[in-house]
């Protein structure tokens, strides 16, 4: 429910929220945070019995959910979750009163499960089967209703409209648009299932054949204007089909950490910015743009030109990719309570240096590691650094200037350098990949 008068990410569809709109990227992150709390808490060694202390009001509103989740129909769940929602809302508006109630872990970890299974079922009832990708939005009509009386006459409004009791809703999906698929991937399995979901995204409508990157939505086609600002521009333009930079690149991060390297490295070539023809782009490839035309576009000369309505936030996704690609998922870890520095690179064999040059050795990748320290990955080889044929960091050689070097073997630098790599200190650290 989009109760905030926002319809999340996609604030173009403004308008979705006034006509019941309803979104299933908020319920992949209920999902994704239920699953992280029950990792955390199994994580924790805390014993099941150990109680934790909550305000006595949000006790209360968890143990009426625990028991409504029992509750099979939807509607029904509905209407009484949302008045137990209320009713908490009235108990804290004016603040908390300082009493606390205590909830087990294995109450906790209960509730968490019972969440689950009700979201799970969400999920699946938004999943277009044919297709294989989940619809982000919905527009929910209310087809039964009745009206409210208050001492014989029907109950109005500040402005004088009837208020109605919905007694039930029918639902109509929203064209598809890129944000559900990228919320799903980021809780779908590793393997098959992330595969599939990629696939089906490659076959959608969302994929664009010709610039061979990611639409933020299909056809709008059929759909009310009342959604929003999306439906009233050309398609391939704005909010409407066109190549969204920040959802693309938040899609294709989350492929990366679902492990689908070649497809991602594939697709890399095609949508990163700086691997576009600067003839096409229309633009300097050193920087992002808000959208890129698609070939939705009526104007072929504008297809695949770049443009900046507003600031974009396809920066950070950029510089996440970047990380992840050049250090690995979790470079500083700590391990027998010392930290440590490991590098696992994520590099395809084609972004390593093919040539000799006065300015770069053969075989090599470079990149500045927290804005201080110069890393260099020698990859003699000339092979990727994932897959069954992969090469790995063998050796490791720590410089500075004015100090003796320092050598470690394998991917790993234990403490204290890692500590000092951290810390810039030194020039520039060697990676032998074999």
């Amino acid at each position: 429910e989009m109760e905030a008068g926002k319809p999340g990410w996609c604030d173009s569809l403004n308008n979705l929220p006034g006509i019941f709109g309803s979104s299933v990227a908020e319920t992949f992150e209920l999902k994704r945070l239920a699953l992280f709390l029950k990792s955390s808490l199994g994580r924790s060694g805390i014993s099941a019995d150990f109680k934790i202390a909550f305000p006595y009001e949000l006790a209360d509103l968890l143990i009426e959910l625990d028991k409504l989740l029992a509750k099979t129909g939807n509607f029904d769940y509905w209407e009484a979750s949302s008045a137990a929602k209320e009713r908490y809302r009235k108990k804290v508006w004016s603040g908390l009163d300082g009493r606390e109630k205590y909830i087990s872990i294995d109450e906790i970890r209960s509730i968490l499960n019972k969440a689950l299974l009700k979201v799970e079922r969400g999920l699946r009832a938004a999943q277009d089967r044919k297709a294989g990708l989940p619809h982000t939005y919905f527009i929910n009509e209310v087809r039964k209703y009745r009206f409210i009386y208050e001492r014989g006459k029907r109950k109005l409004n500040k402005d004088g409209l009837p208020l109605v009791r919905a007694l039930s809703f029918g639902h109509k999906p929203v064209s598809f648009f890129l944000e559900g698929p990228m919320h799903a991937m980021r809780v779908v399995e590793e393997g098959r299932k992330a595969e599939s979901l990629y696939k089906a995204v490659r076959k959608s409508g969302l994929f664009d054949k010709d610039l061979k990157m990611y639409k933020l939505n299909v056809p709008l086609k059929g759909m009310p204007f009342e959604l929003g600002r999306s439906t009233i521009f050309t398609p391939g333009w704005l909010e409407n089909e066109s190549i969204w930079l920040h959802m693309e690149y938040k899609y294709m991060l989350e492929v990366l950490k679902k492990g689908l390297y070649k497809e991602f490295f594939s697709d890399l070539k095609d949508c990163l910015v700086a691997f576009q023809d600067p003839a096409r782009y229309g633009r300097s490839i050193l920087e992002n743009s808000s959208f890129i035309a698609s070939s939705a576009y009526p104007d072929k000369a504008i297809r695949g030109n770049g443009f900046v309505a507003r600031l974009t936030g396809s920066t950070t996704e950029f510089l996440n990719m970047w990380l992840l690609m050049c250090l690995g998922k979790e470079p500083f870890k700590v391990s027998g309570g010392k930290l440590c520095f490991e590098l696992r690179p994520i590099l395809p064999r084609w972004l390593f240096t093919g040539k000799k040059t006065e300015t770069f050795p053969k075989d090599i990748f470079a990149f500045c590691l927290l804005g201080k320290t110069l890393v260099v990955y020698h990859n003699p080889k000339r092979l990727d650094t994932f897959g069954d044929r992969a090469v790995r960091p063998a050796a490791i050689l720590l410089k500075r200037k004015g100090e003796s070097d320092l050598k470690f073997t394998g991917s790993r630098i234990p403490s204290p350098f890692a500590e000092r790599v951290r810390q810039g200190h030194y020039d520039r650290i060697d990676v032998n990949l074999s």
